[in-house]
């Protein structure tokens, strides 16, 4: 899936931008390294390519594939630095075994592909 953030901008109370006119474009199967200070708004726009809430002015899009995150809701995660993960799985086996809780009810199958 690609990602397209278009002149994304985010204010909060008191006027603070976390996020100002930030334009970029990943490519599926990209590898990206999203480097800066602390306060610099690296988690701010990953919670906004997710979806995760952010409270405050939002201005500007997020399209994956040309679509609204409500289109896709259910393709789009991540996995955040805190999550534990197993260190004798590799990345996809640690995502699958998590997938099992959040999605029990999918077939094996299913939940690989979600």
């Amino acid at each position: 899936m690609n990602v397209a953030v278009e002149g994304l901008s985010i204010t909060v109370a008191g006027g603070r931008k976390l996020l100002n006119e930030v334009n970029c474009v990943v490519q599926a199967g990209d590898m990206v390294a999203l480097m800066g200070p602390s306060g610099a708004g690296k988690t701010t726009l990953l919670n906004s390519i997710v979806g995760r809430t952010i409270t405050g002015l939002t201005e500007g899009g997020i399209y994956y594939d040309g679509a609204t995150l409500s289109k896709v809701r259910s393709s789009v995660g991540y996995v955040t630095q805190d999550d534990i993960m197993y260190e004798t799985l590799t990345p996809r086996e640690n995502l699958t075994f998590a997938a099992a809780f959040i999605l029990p009810k999918l077939s094996k199958e299913s939940r690989q592909k979600e």
